[in-house]
């Protein structure tokens, strides 16, 4: 990855929102928010939202990790650009494992689904809608802190699936 792509995902990876819940990015920084994950709606112009187009229209290399391929499709609010995100993956996982494109699409929902969960509820639902997810182990459900416990407890002593 290059430099400027690490620089933009470290910004992007950080959130737009500061511990007021202002946008740190927005040319005139309003207070009025959604919530501290939700991209900002608050300014034409605003450095966060270039960056996440920006990650999203780039080209995804062989050298990227898990984060920087779906930590911008946590901030993905339309279905459009959910739609092309999810073909550049698709296309990436097909060239980077040579597999098919159906497993591709399959391995890259569940991807997407499992690393949504480590995002508030919103954002997981949006995820999930959005690009039609699913987690490996809750499906199209978002899961409560203690039902994802229980749930690696139970994986972890060898009584889940």
């Amino acid at each position: 990855m290059k430099l400027a792509d690490k620089v933009l995902f470290q910004l992007v990876k950080r959130g737009c929102k500061d511990d007021n819940g202002e946008c740190r990015y927005c040319y005139n920084n309003l207070t009025e928010v959604r919530n501290s994950f939700d991209p900002c709606q608050h300014s034409d112009w605003c450095v966060f939202m270039e960056a996440v187009k920006y990650l999203v229209n780039r080209e995804l290399d062989d050298e990227m990790t898990i984060g920087e391929c779906y930590e911008p499709a946590m901030w993905i609010a339309d279905a459009e650009t959910a739609a092309k995100y999810l073909r550049a993956l698709v296309t990436h996982s097909v060239r980077f494992h040579g597999i098919p494109e159906d497993d591709a699409l399959s391995a890259v929902k569940e991807n997407i689904g499992y690393y949504s969960g480590y995002f508030d509820p919103d954002t997981a639902r949006r995820c999930i809608d959005l690009f039609c997810a699913v987690h490996p182990i809750f499906g199209a459900s978002i899961a409560t802190p203690k039902q994802a416990f229980e749930a690696g407890y139970k994986l972890g002593k060898g009584d889940g699936e």
